[in-house]
């Protein structure tokens, strides 16, 4: 976690630092002295605030595990201006981690959940840090109500799923994965098992749906509704049989009569009768 500038970059780009200040607070953090190098980037900063000094103070209380001291600076940088935006986030996300994961070990559940939950914020792509908000908050035996939870809360609004286009794509499927592991960490997480149950119950109901309208030659229908209960539960076998029969009835469906092909082929295969 070293810095990521040099003597000459400093000199090049901002020939106005005191260089008195800022090179012994670089030969300080090269030499692994973080507080003296941290004392030395606070006067250069009391006399010429720069982008630049902030981000070598915050890299320098980083190494000594001031996690809050680091955060601080990092937020200043991104302050002032969008210059290294990409890479200050990143550097701010695992400064909120890090924090995250010693209050982890201390058990300081709350307080690691915040953590992990604004360095999601940060860098929502870094599924990571979603997974281990799920570890606190199983450890806190807590259902998931916060705003980074979307995947339980449309597991939750399940009971009235509204249009197939007003859901996420693949929430249900991530809502899905959240339980496994929030029951993998503990079996006897009751949010998670009621939502499992309510979860299967609308998978079943919906296979029923598509079972329904592909008798009635709605092909189109049957595959939104196979498609919605594989999203409930993506382990059950049968719904992908069900969708594989469904597409494959589809492709045939002008050549043949729905009476002699379709309604066999969904409810149980090929008719034997050829």
């Amino acid at each position: 976690m070293g810095s990521t500038f040099g003597s000459e970059s400093l000199g090049t780009a901002h020939g106005s630092f005191p260089p008195h200040s800022w090179q012994k607070g670089l030969e300080f953090s090269s030499c692994g002295q973080w507080e003296e190098a941290i004392i030395c980037y606070t006067k250069a900063i009391g006399l010429d605030p720069q982008r630049v000094l902030y981000e070598q103070r915050a890299e320098a209380f980083l190494q000594l595990c001031d996690f809050q001291s680091a955060a601080l600076n990092f937020r200043k940088v991104l302050t002032l201006g969008p210059v290294r935006e990409q890479h200050c986030l990143a550097r701010l996300a695992l400064v909120l981690d890090l924090q995250g994961r010693c209050l982890l070990d201390q058990e300081l559940y709350s307080e690691a959940l915040e953590a992990f939950t604004r360095a999601a914020e940060l860098q929502p792509h870094r599924r990571v840090f979603r997974r281990r908000s799920i570890l606190c908050l199983a450890a806190l035996n807590k259902f998931p109500e916060d705003p980074g939870c979307s995947s339980w809360r449309w597991g939750m609004q399940m009971e009235a799923p509204g249009p197939e286009g007003s859901r996420p794509p693949g929430q249900l499927s991530l809502c899905h994965q959240d339980i496994q592991r929030a029951l993998e960490l503990d079996p006897q997480h009751g949010a998670a098992q009621v939502l499992r149950q309510r979860l299967r119950r609308r998978g079943l109901e919906a296979k029923a749906e598509a079972v329904s309208k592909a008798l009635c030659g709605d092909l189109r229908g049957a595959l939104l509704r196979i498609s919605f209960a594989i999203e409930t539960n993506p382990s059950a076998a049968e719904f992908f049989t069900l969708r594989w029969r469904t597409c494959y009835c589809g492709q045939l469906a002008p050549l043949v009569s729905k009476s002699s092909f379709l309604c066999p082929c969904v409810a149980g295969g090929p008719s034997s009768d050829g």
